[in-house]
């Protein structure tokens, strides 16, 4: 795939870095990943988005 067809890689979230200051991260998953669906533990499937 072309590179200007792929995103940046996702920031890591389990760091000091995003501990520290998580708003970078929070702004690239805006940007790449606004919804995302997931799997409950009561076998529900959602999806969350920041809206």
């Amino acid at each position: 795939m072309p590179d200007q067809f792929q995103s940046p890689a996702m920031p890591p979230l389990f760091t000091w870095e995003f501990a520290a200051d998580p708003y970078p991260a929070y702004a690239w998953l805006r940007e790449h990943a606004p919804v995302h669906r997931t799997t409950l533990p009561a076998a529900l499937t959602v999806g969350a988005t920041r809206e």
